[in-house]
């Protein structure tokens, strides 16, 4: 059995690109009727198909990022 890990507090930030060329794979709209931003694609089913699998609870909210991959890369690595 796995262990169980409590992150509702601090949860994982994901990066992901704002302004992709194959949005079918991660799109990111902004409702500003509802001031929210919404991510969606296939890769994000994908992703969230596999939380769903994980023997813990994992909290995660996705980042729009509207530079480039590799200054997206860079961020995360800095721990920006």
């Amino acid at each position: 059995m796995g262990r169980v890990l409590r992150n509702e507090e601090k949860p994982l930030k994901i990066g992901v690109p704002a302004r992709g060329a194959f949005r079918q794979f991660v799109n990111v709209s902004y409702d500003p009727d509802k001031n929210e931003t919404y991510v969606t694609g296939f890769s994000i089913q994908v992703f969230e198909a596999a939380v769903k699998k994980l023997n813990y609870s994992l909290s995660c909210v996705f980042i729009p990022y509207s530079g480039t991959y590799d200054d997206l890369v860079a961020e995360v690595h800095n721990k920006v």
